[in-house]
């Protein structure tokens, strides 16, 4: 079935899967301690999820490839 919201997606699936283990990876020693990496992790993992929302919810298809583009590149 075509999928109805950006939660359908499985991109957006993985995107949430991702974060969750940035969020837990980033909890552990030695990576706990640098704050600065783990908040810069933290945010491009999240940054990934917001993105294929974003690009969803867009009209043009330009726009949409855009958003999905950012959100490849928060991946690297």
């Amino acid at each position: 079935p075509a999928p109805e919201s950006f939660e359908d997606l499985d991109a957006w699936k993985a995107a949430r899967e991702l974060t969750n283990i940035v969020y837990g990876l980033a909890r552990r020693e030695p990576l706990a301690r640098d704050f600065g990496v783990c908040d810069q992790l933290r945010r491009a993992a999240v940054s990934v999820m917001n993105n294929i929302a974003e690009g969803w919810e867009s009209l043009r298809v330009a726009e949409k490839r855009q958003f999905y583009n950012w959100s490849r590149r928060s991946c690297g």
